[in-house]
């Protein structure tokens, strides 16, 4: 398959990509990217980070009785952040309350706030417009297939627990070669 050259002329890429499967993951990147900021744009007038809105999403999700704070950050769809700064940021905001476990001293469990309820309520138009415009080149035949696509790429990496090669010339493989002698 070629490459009909739009993402290189987006990025500004002179060379050709190594291979299809790498401009694959850029051209994922870009447009998630640029999706993202579309679709989320309305979070910035409520002063809410994607990540944080994300939890938000989940505790709503949650309902009364909360889940712990390590439910949330395994539901979380980007891992990036830190959930403990996540927790805290949105707590001082009045958004979510942190109880702790009269079982497990150690476990903490996460609610929504009446404010952050209020918020997602606010929010829940304006983003589900702004989605709809993410995706406005697609009608929903083509979201579907695009959907499905995307479930095959997923799908094996789901379960992918593959380690990493070290670093190293050989892309790691002479090291990992021998530290399993």
């Amino acid at each position: 398959m070629k490459s009909n050259g739009s993402l290189r002329a987006l990025i500004e890429q002179k060379r050709p990509f190594p291979s299809v499967a790498t401009e694959l993951i850029v051209s994922l990147q870009v447009t998630l990217d640029r999706a993202l900021d579309v679709a989320h744009r309305p979070l910035r007038l409520f002063g809410l980070s994607r990540e944080q809105y994300n939890v938000l999403r989940i505790l709503r999700g949650g309902g009364e009785e909360g889940l712990p704070t390590h439910r949330v950050a395994s539901r979380m769809v980007s891992r990036g952040p830190n959930i403990a700064r996540l927790v805290a940021k949105l707590e001082g905001k009045k958004l979510i309350r942190r109880d702790r476990s009269p079982r497990d001293g150690r476990v903490r469990t996460l609610r929504i706030a009446p404010e952050g309820l209020r918020m997602l309520a606010d929010l829940d138009g304006p983003i589900g417009a702004s989605t709809e415009r993410a995706v406005r080149g697609l009608d929903e035949e083509e979201i579907g297939t695009l959907l499905a696509l995307l479930d095959k790429i997923r799908r094996p990496l789901v379960t992918d627990r593959e380690p990493l090669p070290a670093p190293g010339r050989d892309g790691g493989t002479e090291r990992t070669e021998r530290r399993k002698r």
